[in-house]
Formats: C-alpha cells, structure tokens, sequence
C-alpha cells in the first residue's frame, strides 16, 4: 500500500504472502499453505513489485528463483515478521503479569553450575514462564540483542559493553585440556612457557588474549587450530591433536583429559547475563535479570562479609 504522497507503506499481508511464497517454492504451493486462491495472490505481489519499481522473482515452470532485489526484501521480510510476532508475545505477557516467554541467547561456552542452578530457581519461582533458547556466538548475540530478537543473552568476556547492562554469573580461570600423556608434567598449574613448542587449539574469541600473554611470558606458542566453538576445542583435544585453552568451566563437557589451570592471572573470563541498556523490557525478562543481579550481590556481600571489608 502507499500513502496519499506516493510513499510505499509495509503490508505485513503483503510480507506473509511473499515470504509464503519464497518457502513454498512456488506460487501454487503458497496459495495452498495459505488457504487462499491463487489470482489475489498473483495479484498481490504484482503489486508489490509495482510499488517497488522492482522484479522480485523469476516465475519457472517448476519453481520461482528471487531476483537481488528479492533476496534483500526476503531477508528484511523474515525479520519484520519476526518482529511482530515476538510483539504479540510482548504484549500478551505484559497482559498476563509474570506469564508468558522469555527470550534467552546463550553462547557455546556458557556450561556453568551457577548459571543452571539460578535457572532452575527462577523456573520454581516463575513456574508459567517458558524459555525460548537461542544458540550463537557473541556477535550474533549482541546483533540480536541490538534487534530485539532476544531478551537478554549470556555471554562471556571479553565483549563489547557499551550500550549494555551486565550481570557477573561466575569468573572462570583459564585451564589446559589435553588427551591422557600430552600435558608437559604438572602439579595442577602450568604457565604458559611450558606449552611451547607444543600444538594449541584456541577459540577465536580469546585468540589475541591468550597470544599477547604468551608474547608477554616472551614464549613463542604453535598454534595449531583456531576454532570458533570451545567444544570444538575440547573434542580435538581429546582426540590427542593438541591441548586446548578454555575457561575452566568448560573443562566439564570434556572425557578423558588431563586438565590443569594456567597460571597467568590475566588469562581470565566472566560469563555474563546482558540486557540493552536505557530499552524497555518484557515484565518477565526484567524479572530475569533482576533475580540473577540480586544473586550477584548477596555473593558480593558474602564475599566482603567474609574479608572483613566494611561498607563505610
């Protein structure tokens, strides 16, 4: 539709017809999907081409294939989509109080005990909240954050905070893994000077943290692999291709491996719940963080209680 100055106006209709039709593989197959007939159908994105001044797919006899422009408008059409149907949930959880959906994004590195433990209380605490999971890394995560498409995410650090609001979960050590007879010998702590000439495997995310170390212990590391899953790392560990460097409590998804922690203190990662900062939020993702940033200070507070830190 367009507005009295000529201006194209998004269908959300119009989308779901288009977006039907680039899944259904044709427009006879949409037509079906949608229980609707196929001339308004046809006619609809004639007229969606129209306002657009743009060719959007190529009719075959068998099978329809998007055009550039039509590639870009599906790509936004999943997402506009998306959109309205994560605000539908929005709203209807808004209307039924501490009911509905929360939107959680987790990282591949994200096994904690902590992190476990404070979902199975939030889930006993908030019984008719149901959990919907969405797996990536940390740049998909932020970039979903940034969209809306989830509530909040777990990510660990190192990760670009401006704009977000955190919660510490668990500060992690950084540790070796390696299968039975690859560590050097240890008595439960190696530096990193001990791992030359030795096969690393390291996850992207924390690939120029752990080599500034090693430059900084002025050790020369062979870095085999770099991956972008720590399970990855951990499997090819395990494999006996080389010793992976992850966060200590990955150690756990590990069998069979010979584990010890680094003794460089830089080499550290927190795993975090983030929300964006200053943007409004569902009732029950508020409810999320406020429990996890209510855990985060009554174990600060043990912690200065049992240092003897005073509060003055």
């Amino acid at each position: 539709a367009s507005d009295s100055k000529g201006l194209w106006i998004m269908d959300i209709k119009q989308l779901k017809y288009f977006v039907a039709i680039i899944e259904g593989g044709t427009i006879t197959g949409a037509a079906k999907l949608l229980h609707v007939s196929q001339p308004p159908l046809s006619n609809q994105m004639r007229f969606l081409e129209n306002e657009l001044g743009a060719e959007l797919f190529r009719r075959g006899a068998r099978h329809i294939t998007l055009t550039e422009a039509g590639e870009v408008l599906y790509r936004y059409a999943v997402e506009i989509l998306e959109l309205e149907h994560v605000a539908k949930e929005e709203i209807g959880s808004m209307r039924a109080g501490q009911k509905g959906n929360l939107r959680l994004g987790l990282v591949s590195s994200c096994a904690s005990n902590e992190l476990y433990d404070e979902l199975r209380l939030f889930h006993k605490d908030f019984p008719e909240v149901h959990v919907k999971l969405f797996e990536g890394n940390t740049y998909e995560q932020m970039e979903m954050l940034r969209k809306g498409k989830v509530d909040v995410a777990v990510l660990r650090t190192p990760f670009p905070s401006y704009g977000l609001e955190s919660v510490t979960i668990r500060h992690d050590r950084m540790a070796v893994a390696a299968a039975k007879g690859k560590l050097p010998v240890t008595n439960g702590t190696l530096t990193l000077k001990a791992l030359e000439k030795r096969p690393i495997i390291i996850y992207r995310r924390w690939e120029k943290l752990v080599l500034d170390e090693f430059e900084k212990e002025m050790a020369v590391p062979e870095v085999y692999c770099v991956t972008d899953d720590a399970r990855t790392s951990l499997q090819w560990a395990e494999a006996g291709i080389g010793i992976a460097i992850v966060p200590e409590s990955i150690l756990a998804w590990g069998k069979n491996l010979e584990t010890a922690f680094l003794a460089e203190k830089n080499l550290a990662s927190s795993l975090s719940l983030v929300k964006r900062r200053g943007q409004l939020a569902s009732r029950v993702a508020e409810s999320f963080f406020r429990f996890f940033k209510e855990e985060e200070e009554r174990v600060e507070a043990e912690r200065r209680s049992r240092e003897g830190i005073s509060d003055k």
